[in-house]
């Protein structure tokens, strides 16, 4: 009895599985495909500099603050204090700034893929001059009307 419900609920539980696949459809304009991969691509380009200058300057505080940072030291005991030079305070800022800069990377080459699908998603489009539709043309048209 034990096998036979076990058997029915992994059979039950694949057929729900198998009935939940979503089928992902595509009827988006060329117009509104262009405009996501424009946002898309601004917003990456965005978090790309602003990844990027992070990771500079905190690679450069982190260098200056091992270049010009001096650490004093005093024994309790002794009432004596030493001048420590080099004592690598900025280490981990240099090593944080580092990964963020190599981190924009990937924000680079998303901006640059998005900014392909959006020049491809409008080069099949029929471009229409007034009331004339224009095949076979991979080039926008500019329309000014001057009423006087």
């Amino acid at each position: 009895m034990m096998k036979i419900i076990f058997l029915l609920i992994v059979l039950l539980s694949f057929q729900i599985g198998k009935g939940q696949v979503i089928e992902q459809s595509n009827n988006k304009s060329a117009q509104e495909l262009f405009d996501y991969h424009t946002l898309k691509q601004k917003k990456n380009k965005t978090v790309a500099w602003v990844v990027l200058g992070g990771g500079i300057s905190m690679t450069t505080l982190g260098i200056l603050i091992d270049t010009f940072g001096t650490t004093i030291e005093c024994v309790p005991d002794f009432w004596e204090c030493a001048v420590i030079e080099g004592s690598h305070k900025g280490n981990w800022l240099i090593y944080l700034g580092s990964a963020s800069t190599i981190a924009s990377i990937p924000f680079f080459i998303s901006a640059g893929k998005h900014k392909r699908k959006a020049t491809l998603s409008l080069k099949g489009e029929q471009n229409i001059v007034r009331t004339i539709k224009i095949d076979n043309s991979n080039y926008l048209a500019l329309n000014i009307t001057f009423i006087f």
